[in-house]
């Protein structure tokens, strides 16, 4: 484990364009990180008033990602594009996949380099369950090649920790390397994965989003739950909307602590296994609605609905202008915004202020 002023050397990283930051001392990648978040609050004179707390270091610092989406060359090497480039550089000693990924995608490069195949991608996902721990893989190629790839899934079965295998169709010119959800192949075609530590588990499926640190993960969820409980004074009956709800992960520990959310997610699937877990964990009382939050935002409010709390976790693009407006018109005592781009964040935080919510 690295010290919290260390950087660690990568065989690969003159070329590969994995790790942004690689070489630069902790120290000053956290720094680096607070003045991005303080800059982009700084645009907005709503906002010149928000302090930025220091960033809190990751820990560990390697051999932590469980979640790797890497591309495969026509001549078998797996792993990321070079940097400015669309060359594919092996990377067999990566330094922040977790060491079960790592023993997983290398079994999966011994039988590509057998074999050839017409394998365009890998999506694989570390699961840490109450009962069981392994992977979830996804082998990505074009549709014409789908039957000579379940093949080679069903053979993958056979690697060690692997427990369940999908089919994902990734057409030549894609822009992203995981399109459409995967579709299963052999195998497990869910995993119960546990968020945080004496937590409820929730499910997860091939593809499906996961904050890549677990360690990192559960800090945020214990964060957002101590947050809440200092403002609310309790959780215990406090009526939660939570948007881009996912499969429930964060929903779950919130009916675990007493409180009474409605999870919003358009993808139905997940909502499916949330229902699930929930039933099995005998946590009833979590409301549900599919749909997209713009759409639901807006019946809310027309019904005059009241939450306690409201929960964003938008994607990367942040919170469209009609959200904006229904989250400030449903009135909630407070608002917890979970956010992946310093940038996004400002502009919505600034809206919501004027429309009278402060952060």
């Amino acid at each position: 484990m690295q010290g919290a002023s260390d950087s660690f050397a990568c065989e690969h990283g003159q070329r590969c364009g994995g790790c942004a930051l690689l070489g630069v001392p902790v120290a000053q990648q956290l720094g680096r990180k607070r003045a991005a978040v303080r800059d982009a609050l700084g645009c907005y004179p709503a906002l010149q008033a928000v302090a930025t707390d220091e960033v809190v270091a990751a820990q560990p610092m390697t051999g932590y990602r469980t979640r790797a989406k890497l591309v495969v060359s026509p001549s078998g090497e797996i792993g990321l594009y070079a940097r400015g480039t669309h060359d594919v550089i092996d990377i067999p000693h990566c330094q922040v996949l977790s060491p079960r990924l790592l023993a997983v995608v290398d079994a999966v490069r011994q039988r590509v380099h057998a074999s050839r195949l017409p394998l365009r991608g890998l999506d694989a996902r570390e699961v840490s369950g109450p009962k069981t721990a392994g992977v979830l893989l996804s082998v990505l190629g074009q549709t014409r090649d789908r039957v000579a790839l379940e093949a080679f899934a069903h053979e993958c079965m056979q690697i060690e920790g692997v427990l369940g295998t999908s089919f994902g169709a990734q057409e030549r010119g894609a822009t992203q390397l995981l399109g459409e959800a995967p579709v299963h192949v052999a195998g497990a075609a869910m995993l119960a994965d546990v968020l945080t530590t004496g937590g409820p588990y929730h499910y997860v499926s091939a593809g499906s989003f996961v904050q890549a640190h677990r360690g990192q993960a559960q800090a945020l969820a214990q964060r957002v739950l101590s947050q809440l409980q200092t403002c609310l004074g309790t959780l215990r009956g406090a009526r939660v909307l939570e948007l881009y709800a996912g499969s429930g992960a964060l929903g779950l520990l919130l009916r675990q602590a007493g409180a009474r959310p409605l999870l919003v997610e358009r993808y139905e699937p997940a909502l499916a296994l949330l229902a699930q877990a929930a039933a099995e964990q005998k946590l009833e009382g979590i409301a549900t609605r599919p749909g997209d939050a713009e759409t639901v935002l807006g019946d809310l409010v027309a019904a005059h609905e009241r939450f306690d709390v409201v929960i964003v976790n938008p994607p990367r693009r942040g919170l469209t202008p009609p959200v904006r407006a229904h989250l400030a018109a449903l009135e909630p005592r407070a608002v917890v915004y979970v956010s992946c781009d310093p940038q996004t964040l400002a502009r919505d935080l600034s809206d919501l202020a004027l429309r009278g919510l402060r952060a």
